[in-house]
């Protein structure tokens, strides 16, 4: 049965309570719920935890995102954590995707998904 439910936790938020996320995350996986961790990729120490906590996916920041069409470095930085976490078996989505050309790049680069505005704008629901 596919996980129906997912949690996030951002980035910051798991390095500031790397030991409690990590017991959560196991009860998580015990109830076959997926774990996630959002606005990846911009804080300075790194990714070495994703080693210890090994969520489902993470979720790449809007901000290596929003010019990676445009933008040689964001390119290399988002195919690195990319690798990265495909070579743990996890998946890798991209977060503020606005734009078909960014689509493109992230398709390049094997990004699993995305989420954005390219995808749709909100609507008010009846």
């Amino acid at each position: 049965m596919p996980q129906q439910l997912q949690i996030e936790i951002n980035e910051s938020s798991v390095l500031n309570n790397m030991e409690r996320v990590v017991r959560f995350r196991q009860q998580l996986k015990d109830s076959r719920i997926g774990f996630g961790v959002d606005n990846f990729g911009v804080h300075p120490a790194g990714f070495a935890y994703l080693y210890s906590l090994h969520p489902d996916y993470i979720k790449i920041d809007g901000s290596l995102i929003r010019e990676i069409d445009n933008n040689a470095e964001d390119r290399f930085f988002v195919r690195s954590l990319s690798t990265v976490a495909h070579s743990l078996d996890i998946q890798a989505y991209a977060e503020h995707v606005e734009r078909n050309e960014q689509l493109n790049v992230l398709a390049e680069l094997e990004i699993n998904g995305s989420q954005g505005w390219v995808h749709g704008r909100p609507v008010v629901l009846d």
